[in-house]
């Protein structure tokens, strides 16, 4: 039985030590699992293929960057619908919950762990007991990644990125950050979280709020399409990304004059109300900070199960994928409902959008709806017209339909900041719901306004507008009131002058060389003061203001006015000078988009034109010809009429 076994043994060594399967074939590398795709959440398949790409109707705007042609795009995963405020949401906590984690780590590093907190705190026992900010330090490395991590720390001293605040070692994430204040472990911990906040000068009522101008991710991309032209180095091709998480919930401000939409600024983005709305504010450089978090958290998924692999990256879409995906599979489609109508048959909206003019609410909503809202097109995707736009990864460009290849056609400049946006929103008229229709806007777009103040700037500055707006109220002109704002200048400027000085200012808070850059007290201030008035008294004496002199002042006034009338019509060919430099601008990039139909309109008219020359050629040919045969004709008849005036003869 034992010689049996062990005969049994050698034959299985020898099989599986001297061949293998192949029969010595080439079989090719062949994976130990069977590979299934797996369809991302939230997300649905586009088969790809070709479509008509660009305006087939009308083109109402007379826009001209929209001509139909045939191009085919790859399949693709696309989102359902668009990115929500609960889903960015969790992206910015992520990106706060980082933060903190990395500020412990750190502190927890530089205190030995939790240490000195121990020491600190009466609630920690020690060093060991896991208590306050010790719980936040750096994971341990796993026991297999022992000799990895010692290698990597001997030769570099890092783990990773030497620029990273954490070197790349690896944050605690099994524990829970306690937001709490009154449950804050040590004082080390309440260090780490003040430095999140912003500073008390700027909170009220009590609350700590957090500042979002911290919140910031991190990330790096590799431009592979630059080093697959070029032979420079692969670092040249990295680039690092440092964007802003936060979406600006001022927009609903400041998007709109004359208009009370607090509400809507204050709780649009964190309400749980609107958990399922798409998200708003959000700039180009976030989204595809966005699209590189979502990248990143399912590749981390992925690395702790046994499948393993990484996803392809997640991104926006170019703009022939959306637009493709837009029409759902339907050709020559208006909309993505088929169309051509925004009604179905029972009048009902089909989609978000400004029907009426000032009636937003009569399809059923003010302001954005639910991102699954109206039902889907044929590929299973919601709201590709109206609601909000939506950002695409394709630069704008008005002859880039002319410039772009017929497969997987896509434009990017990373000089141009003009964005495509598609789709249109809650906001926009019909037109640009079309699935054809092209929009843009600034990668890095923000609204801002600029105050003033000052009874005389004022006026001055309402006196230059009424001027370039060539404006008047009855008597009042441009030039009356940039008169009268230059002379209540120089009339405020005359009351100061004399004005005494107060003796309680302390002129050391406004020039604090006075006080010699230090904080002293009133006393030490006296000398300073003392010699600022002298200094002034000096200045007054020196200038010998005197009734005369005041009088000169009123007429050097009165000829400024005179001059600043007669500076009208300059100032008015300026800006008609200006108008015409935008006319020409606009009148150039119409003809570079032109340039191409102009072509081949020349070319055209140049094979008419030789078609013409023919023509005439051979009209030519045909008048000779006709004059040959009347000639003939005429001769024919001289003929006959001899033979019939001799046959006449003989009878």
């Amino acid at each position: 039985m034992r010689k049996i076994t062990l005969y049994v043994l050698l034959a299985t060594f020898i099989l599986t030590s001297c061949g293998s399967s192949d029969r010595g074939e080439l079989t090719g590398v062949r994976s130990k699992k069977k590979f299934f795709p797996e369809k991302p959440l939230g997300m649905t398949l586009i088969p790809g293929g070709a479509f008509t790409m660009g305006k087939v109707d009308e083109d109402v705007a007379g826009a001209l960057n929209t001509p139909s042609r045939t191009v085919t795009v790859r399949p693709f995963y696309m989102d359902e619908t668009e990115i929500t405020n609960s889903e960015y949401r969790e992206f910015v906590t992520w990106v706060r919950d980082s933060i903190v984690r990395t500020q412990l780590a750190i502190l927890a590093e530089e205190q030995g762990f939790g240490a000195a907190s121990a020491d600190l705190d009466e609630g920690s026992s020690g060093r060991g007991d896991g208590s306050g900010i010790q719980k936040y330090k750096f994971a341990e490395p796993d026991t297999t990644a022992n000799v990895y991590y010692k290698y990597m720390m001997d030769n570099y001293g890092s783990l990773g990125d030497l620029n990273s605040p954490t070197e790349g070692k690896a944050l605690n994430w099994d524990v829970d950050l306690i937001w709490n204040v009154a449950e804050y472990p040590d004082v080390y911990y309440a260090e780490a979280m003040d430095s999140i906040y912003l500073p008390i000068s700027e909170s009220f009522d009590g609350r700590r709020i957090v500042d979002t101008e911290k919140l910031t991710y991190r990330y790096f991309t590799f431009d592979r399409e630059k080093a697959a032209r070029s032979g420079s180095s692969r670092k040249d091709f990295i680039k690092k990304h440092e964007v802003k998480v936060y979406p600006d919930t001022t927009v609903w401000v400041r998007d709109f004059n004359y208009s009370y939409n607090d509400p809507m600024h204050q709780d649009y983005f964190w309400h749980q109300a609107y958990n399922d709305y798409p998200v708003v504010g959000v700039k180009w450089q976030q989204a595809q900070a966005f699209c590189d978090f979502r990248t990143q958290k399912k590749n981390r998924y992925l690395a702790t199960t046994k499948v393993g692999g990484k996803v392809p990256n997640f991104r926006l879409p170019t703009e022939a994928e959306w637009e493709y995906a837009a029409r759902g599979g339907l050709e020559y489609a208006k909309y993505p409902w088929g169309g051509p109508y925004t009604l179905d048959d029972r009048g009902c909206f089909l989609a978000n959008f400004k029907p009426e003019r000032g009636d937003y609410a009569v399809d059923g909503a003010l302001y954005t709806m639910e991102a699954k809202s109206f039902n889907p097109n044929d590929y299973g995707l919601y709201n590709m017209a109206g609601n909000v736009s939506e950002w695409t990864n394709t630069a704008y460009n008005p002859v880039s339909y002319y410039l772009g290849s017929t497969m997987n056609p896509n434009v990017e400049d990373e000089t141009n900041k003009r964005k495509v946006v598609r789709g249109g929103s809650w906001k926009d008229v019909a037109y640009f719901l079309e699935v054809s229709t092209r929009d843009y806007e600034y990668a890095d777009s923000a609204r801002s306004y600029i105050g003033f103040s000052g009874l005389g700037a004022a006026v001055v500055i309402i006196g230059a507008l009424f001027k370039i707006l060539h404006f008047s109220i009855g008597p009042l002109s441009g030039g009356v009131m940039l008169t009268i704002g230059l002379v209540t200048e120089a009339i405020v400027f005359v009351i100061s002058a004399f004005e005494p000085v107060d003796e309680d200012l302390d002129w050391s808070l406004v020039y604090p060389e006075l006080a010699g850059g230090e904080a002293v007290d009133r006393e030490a201030k006296s000398d300073a003061e003392s010699l600022l008035s002298q200094k002034l008294d000096n200045m007054l004496a020196e200038a010998n203001l005197d009734s005369e002199k005041m009088s000169r002042l009123a007429t050097s006034i009165q000829n400024f006015a005179g001059a600043a009338e007669n500076i009208g019509p300059a100032a008015d060919s300026v800006v008609a000078n200006n108008k015409y430099s935008e006319q020409l601008t606009m009148a150039a990039a119409n003809m570079e988009s032109l340039n191409s139909l102009y072509q081949v309109q020349y070319e055209s008219a140049a094979k008419q034109s030789q078609m013409s020359e023919a023509v005439a050629e051979n009209t030519e040919r045909l008048k000779e010809q006709m004059e040959s045969l009347a000639t003939n004709l005429s001769s024919l008849n001289g003929v006959y009429g001899g033979m019939l005036s001799a046959m006449s003869n003989r009878v």
